[in-house]
């Protein structure tokens, strides 16, 4: 059986589920951060830091229902 460290740090391999994973997460955040400025241009500072945060909790919350439903 392969260790923790040889799981998470080894070579990634084309089409690997890893790299498609760093991928996606990569590719979102990314658009994350060049969104987020309109965004708070938009709303304001104060505003769109809580709108921010209301939306966070929202999908959360949404994702805690979305995995008990599948489970």
């Amino acid at each position: 059986k392969r260790s923790l460290w040889d799981r998470c740090f080894s070579p990634m391999g084309p089409g690997s589920l890893r790299g498609c994973i760093l991928n996606y997460m990569i590719s979102t955040l990314g658009t994350g951060m060049f969104a987020m400025h309109h965004f708070l241009d938009a709303y304001g500072l104060v505003l769109g830091n809580v709108l921010l945060l209301v939306f966070g909790l929202f999908f959360y919350f949404i994702n805690c229902i979305l995995a008990v439903a599948y489970a």
